[in-house]
């Protein structure tokens, strides 16, 4: 399963100012469909803040 987060920074400069938002909601199925809602979302936020998408598996320690 992929977990998609947001990096939401007032200051792209100023790694103080970021906040990662997870989306715990909503696990996605491929790394696709997490990038294109990731993506997606972070448009919403690209007015006012500097917003990044990630995707991540949730799975990964499982295979260690």
């Amino acid at each position: 399963m992929i977990l998609g987060i947001l990096l939401i920074c007032m200051n792209p400069l100023d790694a103080g100012s970021c906040i990662p938002v997870p989306n715990p909601q909503k696990l996605y199925a491929t790394m696709e469909e997490c990038e294109l809602e990731a993506n997606a979302a972070a448009e919403g936020f690209a007015v006012n803040y500097y917003v990044k998408a990630f995707c991540f598996e949730t799975d990964y320690f499982e295979l260690l």
